[in-house]
């Protein structure tokens, strides 16, 4: 559960309240906002304010018109691979809501089995999302984006086929070791 936060405002006596709102699936949720003081001599709780009605919309991505490009097919391991979102919104409006991110499920298949952490998050304008992630070892790799709208999940744009390459060895972190064998006749 995310529970709403305060936060100390720029103006003098300006407070921020920080929630999170509920995913819409299919249409527009409706969401009514009370806030009120509690005082701890009296422990009684005082209503600032009036109710404030907040509504969510649904964001429904075109999944065919949004466009999913990776900034490199080719790293070297333990770098940063940047994949970009431009998210369309059915009637081909760009996706411009920061929480649409939240809708974005991103998946590797990688020849190593590795799964790394995704950071999924809008880039500000256009209609833009990054997606950064690394890879630490040397193989090739499968990502695809998912847009999540309830218990439904499409892949938008193509399969991207990532290489991940061998970074360049190090003679100072580098160490070698050598076993003697049985005998002289022994490798």
């Amino acid at each position: 559960i995310d529970y709403p936060r305060v936060k100390l405002g720029s103006g003098e006596g300006e407070y921020l309240l920080l929630y999170k709102t509920p995913t819409a699936v299919n249409e527009a949720i409706h969401l009514e906002i009370d806030i009120s003081l509690l005082t701890r001599t009296s422990n009684t709780l005082t209503s600032i304010g009036q109710t404030q009605k907040i509504t969510v919309n649904a964001i429904k991505a075109d999944t065919n018109r949004s466009k999913i490009v990776c900034n490199s097919l080719h790293n070297v391991a333990g770098s940063q691979f940047l994949c970009f979102l431009e998210a369309v919104e059915e009637g081909g409006v760009s996706i411009n809501t920061p929480s649409f991110a939240n809708q974005l499920k991103p998946s590797i298949t990688s020849s190593s089995g590795e799964t790394p952490e995704f950071r999924v998050f809008s880039a500000g304008f256009g209609g833009l999302f990054n997606i950064m992630f690394k890879l630490e070892r040397a193989g090739t790799a499968q990502f695809a984006l998912f847009y999540e709208q309830g218990k439904t999940s499409t892949k938008i744009g193509a399969v991207q086929t990532l290489t991940v390459l061998a970074g360049p060895m190090s003679s100072e972190k580098s160490n070698i070791q050598c076993f003697p064998g049985i005998d002289a006749t022994s490798k």
